[in-house]
């Protein structure tokens, strides 16, 4: 079976082996020796094309020319080539997080030491074996290898130089089972180790793929990886979990400070040790030029740049993180600009005192709580319960029917009384503004705009996912969106329906005549979408109180920092339109409907239509 995943792999991940008969001074990769290395962020970018994955990577190497060795496992025969460490420094400035704290009172401000950045650095990495290819470039002489028999791997990596332990044995198995070859790099003769430069490998594959679970070998707790992935659209991993860090969960010292990346470890760890941070999402003509050759091509030839950002431990790294294109995403800046607001500090404070900006987003709590219920919800055991609830309860009906009827009764029961209560409350609040006197006709007619308007609302949302899911339209707001996706605008829709729906549900409970047929059905179906709708409000109160804090569109609500809100609207509008679509149908609103607007428009009656009752 094909191999659908890249196999290009961060410094941390580089199968760098040590030649048996002399020492490195420093080496990175999955294999280093019995002490793991200290290794700083490691940085890899991915470019991605139809059927085809270009990968650079970083090495880094402290030691002997002649010792120098570089072995990593690929999905097939890769075209070689190097790059320029520039690149690297040049993404780096253009991509980092950068957060900009609230200016401090003036009394801390007679010192201000100016903070030091320290930039990511990176280390590297006859039988049935066969070589594929072999080659020159650069300061490498390379070799593409592949065998079925690790032990045979194993054997032949040892008899050309390479030291091999039998701890790292199980670790060469786990690539070649999945049929996967490997590309053994060594400095050429005339080299010098001042001569390593990045890597630059093509090779046919449908997404990248980095393999993780090699490098807990090599890796130190909590090893920062940094992948940047040149794409059509912005990426997301996929078999990770992709997180948010919050503004308001970061926090500032009056100097500058920030605890950014302890937030980052806290977060991971949250979701269970397996997740990325998407730092950086933006169409390349958003970003600032950037100064490099190769990093001006790249922005040319691709128009959208994804950076994702991670910290992960050696006992973490039991899956190898997928990446792919997801359009529709929203974009994501890696400035974070709260200079604007009020500082947290006072004059007792040192330079040490960190503490989170006010006002700059939802509160920690909210954040851990969304990524523990991400990390529950992603795991198997919870999908496994649902199934086995499922076909619990389909037994139960099938096998004892008389049981089932009887826990259904109670069911309903309890939904009649919550039904009856949620009425009566309408009915009180609807009959002191007058709407509860609506006639027949009239509750008709707005059962008929109901219909109408959410229907052409849901249209809308269907068109949005289809832009982006299908069109690849990463801003894609519907029909009219571009003129009307604000906040305020989604709100006063909402209240409105709302509205609506309160009209009709109130009339028809008033006076279940005005129903031609299937009452209680048509009421139950209202009462579901009077509930739907009820909390989708609130979805909307809390996006309207998030964008007067934020000044953003999109904002997520209440759900949508699980859910992506594109989909999460349209699941609501669905859920809350479905029923009344029914509703109108069942209980024979259409025929009516159809003869009024019949006479309103060809004036064959002579009353106004719909009227207050006396």
């Amino acid at each position: 079976m094909k191999v659908r995943w890249l196999v290009a792999p961060l410094a941390a991940l580089l199968l760098v082996f040590v030649v048996s008969s002399g020492s490195v001074a420093a080496c990175g990769g999955f294999f280093c020796g019995p002490v793991p290395v200290d290794q700083a962020a490691e940085r890899i970018v991915f470019t991605m094309d139809a059927g085809t994955v270009t990968t650079y990577v970083q090495i880094n190497y402290v030691g002997k020319a002649e010792d120098f060795a570089w072995v990593l496992p690929m999905p097939n025969v890769p075209k070689v080539d190097t790059a320029e460490m520039a690149m690297f420094r040049d993404l780096d400035r253009l991509t980092q997080p950068v957060y900009i704290g609230p200016r401090p009172p003036d009394c801390l401000r007679q010192r201000m030491p100016v903070p030091s950045m320290a930039m990511p650095a990176a280390r590297a990495a006859e039988s049935s074996t066969t070589v594929l290819a072999s080659g020159e470039v650069g300061p490498f002489g390379y070799h593409v290898v592949t065998s079925p028999d690790p032990e045979d791997m194993v054997k032949w990596l040892r008899e050309n130089g390479y030291h091999i332990t039998d701890e790292m044995k199980p670790l060469i198995k786990v690539y070649t089972d999945e049929g996967l070859v490997f590309l053994a790099m060594r400095l050429k003769q005339d080299a010098n180790a001042s001569d390593i430069v990045p890597v630059k490998l093509t090779y046919e594959a449908s997404y990248p793929t980095i393999p993780l679970r090699l490098t807990a070998v090599a890796a130190t707790p909590d090893m920062p990886v940094i992948v940047y992935i040149f794409a059509k659209d912005q990426t997301q991993t996929l078999n990770y979990v992709p997180i948010t860090i919050a503004d308001s969960e970061v926090k500032f010292s009056p100097f500058g400070g920030n605890d950014y990346r302890q937030v980052v470890v806290q977060a991971v760890d949250q979701a269970g040790g397996r997740a990325f941070v998407t730092e950086l999402a933006q169409p390349t003509s958003a970003i600032r030029p950037p100064s490099d050759p190769a990093v001006q091509l790249l922005f040319q030839q691709y128009p959208y740049l994804t950076r994702h950002y991670t910290r992960i431990s050696p006992n973490e790294m039991t899956a190898d993180p997928s990446f792919d294109i997801v359009p529709g995403l929203a974009n994501v800046s890696n400035v974070h600009d709260l200079s604007n607001r009020p500082a947290p500090w006072s004059c007792s404070d040192d330079m040490n005192t960190f503490k989170p900006v006010a006002g700059s987003g939802p509160p920690p709590w909210m954040m851990a709580g969304g990524r523990y219920l991400q990390r529950f919800g992603e795991g198997g055991g919870t999908k496994a319960g649902l199934m086995l609830t499922i076909v619990a309860l389909t037994a139960l009906a099938i096998f004892r029917p008389a049981l089932a009827r009887a826990a259904a009764s109670g069911v309903s029961r309890v939904w009649s009384r919550s039904v009856a209560a949620t009425g009566a409350v309408g009915s009180s609040l609807w009959g002191a503004t007058g709407l509860a006197r609506l006639s027949r006709d009239a509750v008709v007619l707005l059962f008929l705009e109901m219909v109408v308007l959410q229907g052409f609302h849901e249209i809308e949302h269907i068109v949005q996912v289809f832009q982006r899911t299908v069109l690849g339209i990463g801003k894609g707001a519907g029909m009219l969106g571009s003129a009307f996706d604000i906040e305020p605008v989604h709100m006063i829709y909402n209240l409105a329906f709302l509205a609506l729906l309160a009209g009709v549900y109130t009339g028809c409970r008033r006076d279940r005549s005005i129903i031609p047929r299937n009452a209680g059905k048509v009421m139950t179906l209202l009462s579901v979408s009077f509930f739907f709708q009820g909390f989708h409000t609130v979805e909307h109160v809390v996006k309207m109180w998030q964008y007067f804090q934020t000044g953003v569109n999109g904002t997520p609500g209440i759900f949508g920092y699980w859910v992506p809100v594109v989909y999460l609207h349209l699941g609501y509008n669905t859920a809350l339109y479905v029923p009344v679509l029914i509703a109108f149908f069942l209980g024979g609103f259409h025929v009516i409907a159809g003869r009024l607007v019949s006479e309103l428009i060809f004036g064959r009656r002579r009353s106004a239509g719909p009227r207050l009752a006396s």
